[in-house]
């Protein structure tokens, strides 16, 4: 039998209600979380296995509602840890003292108190990357979806059940388990995951597919074998001509950038491809109605000045890898990385005709009807979003055929 455990001022006996119901409920809830996370990670390592290729899942719905796209934006892993391990990993925890508390197989009695206490730590993380998908990544993930419910339903569950005062709720758990903690199993134990989740952001990069490109864009040459105009790659008599909306800022587009510099380097001959800047940012985009993209403008004319240089590609090429970083001081660190000229640089971004020069290519895509980034237009066909490499492929093929 396990002792009493004072707290509150009263003695609370071991034989606590265990709430089988109630445990059982939410851990259907976690169970889901789960499940949801281990799919989400199938996904990450197969869109990460070979970029640029069609992944088919069915949550991808539509341009709008779309896993894999979340799958491939630059939110859906940290240093190289899938998110969705991260989640998966926070509710298995979460099930784990779920069952051993609700079974009697651990010493803390007020199981549900711990687990809102922990449930609610990890709210702000869920309501972040709800915010990043509808937001900047502009894509929805059913899935994702199914986790955030899930966490958000387990919450309200707690709060509703409660047997105490929502005060005194909060506090039962986490005061018990200070005490546990303080047991020697308990240091082990804790000791032991800690080691466990620090040391995955060491191996797991390389595990879940992570490739030194994807880490490192500046080195080799990602152009090699290309002809480079100022903002444009490939030859400017080739057949196909296909012209780029894009915002330095807005995930997608990184995605689909990368896509077509693979199409360019398998159609080297026949693709000539040119970058349009059409920010999703108020300083330069009479279009936009609230702030969105709030460095896009700035980046835009950053990019503008690297092409003065002829180091445009390799610039935009961090930019989009680096898309958390676009202030200006960082703007002037990614020139350093890629061998600007930083005193040229900046006598550069600072003119009107810099500017003017975005603007133009903003009123372009405003004259043709530009609604969201990426748009292409391919031969004067306008196709909108990212697409995979066989699109382009077999879009290309068709046009060829024409010719």
């Amino acid at each position: 039998m396990v002792p009493p455990v004072e707290m509150s001022g009263h003695v609370a006996h071991a034989e606590a209600p265990r709430r089988p119901r109630l445990a059982i409920a939410i851990g259907l809830l976690l169970g889901l979380a789960i499940a949801s996370n281990l799919y989400l990670t199938q996904l990450y390592v197969r869109v990460h296995a070979n970029p640029g290729a069609k992944v088919d899942s069915f949550c991808a719905v539509s341009e709008k509602v779309n896993c894999v796209t979340v799958a491939q934006s630059r939110y859906s892993a940290l240093s190289g840890v899938p998110m969705a391990v991260l989640g998966a990993e926070f509710f298995a925890l979460a099930l784990l003292a779920l069952v051993a508390s609700a079974w009697g197989r651990w010493r803390v009695r007020h199981w549900d108190s711990v687990l809102f206490a922990q449930l609610l730590l990890g709210l702000p993380i869920s309501m972040a990357m709800a915010h990043l998908s509808a937001f900047q990544i502009q894509s929805v993930c059913l899935l994702c979806v199914t986790v955030y419910g899930s966490h958000f339903l387990a919450l309200a569950i707690l709060i509703v059940v409660r047997r105490q005062p929502l005060k005194e709720f909060v506090r039962l758990g986490p005061r018990e388990l200070k005490k546990w903690l303080g047991t020697g199993a308990a240091k082990g134990f804790v000791t032991l995951v800690l080691a466990v989740g620090l040391s995955q952001f060491l191996w797991a990069p390389k595990v879940f597919g992570v490739r030194a490109s994807d880490a490192d864009p500046v080195s080799g040459d990602p152009f090699a074998g290309l002809i480079q105009g100022p903002m444009t790659l490939g030859p400017p008599d080739a057949p196909i001509k296909i012209e780029e909306f894009s915002d330095y800022e807005c995930p997608i587009c990184a995605r689909g950038h990368e896509v077509l510099v693979q199409v360019l380097k398998r159609n080297p001959k026949v693709v000539h491809f040119r970058h349009r800047d059409y920010p999703l940012d108020q300083a330069c985009n009479r279009k936009m109605q609230g702030p969105l993209h709030q460095h896009a403008c700035r980046a835009a004319d950053y990019a503008r000045c690297a092409a003065e240089q002829k180091k445009f590609w390799p610039f935009v090429a961090l930019l989009f890898h680096r898309q958390d970083a676009l202030a200006p001081e960082e703007l002037r660190a990614h020139a350093k990385t890629v061998g600007l000229d930083l005193k040229a640089l900046e006598q550069c971004v600072g003119t009107a005709e810099t500017r003017q020069a975005v603007l133009d290519d903003v009123e372009e895509g405003i004259k043709r009807d530009v609604k969201g980034t990426p748009t292409y237009v391919i031969n004067g066909e306008t196709i909108v979003g990212p697409h995979d490499v066989e699109f382009w492929e077999t879009k290309i093929a068709e046009l060829l055929k024409k010719k």
